[in-house]
């Protein structure tokens, strides 16, 4: 799943964002597919990296990436629910 995608759905960008994965975690914990959204919760914590400054998903300082990914995973563990 790429990161972004035109109104055709032709792909826009050649890489996969955390965010993707998180907005696919609920449509998938919404629709009743709990291996879907269980695949997507791995790719999130695939982003995850630790360094002396703690731990992100894909910068220290994207905000919104990081919080998409938190709120993504928080999501699949019933934190938070859809």
């Amino acid at each position: 799943i790429f990161a972004r995608y035109s109104y055709t759905g032709q792909p826009l960008e050649s890489y996969d964002s955390p965010i993707v994965y998180a907005s696919l975690v609920a449509a998938a914990l919404a629709a009743g597919d709990q291996p879907l959204a269980r695949q997507a919760a791995e790719k999130i914590l695939g982003f995850y990296r630790e360094d002396k400054d703690g731990g992100y998903f894909n910068r220290p300082d994207d905000y919104y990436n990081n919080n998409w990914a938190w709120f993504g995973l928080a999501t699949y563990r019933g934190l938070v629910v859809p």
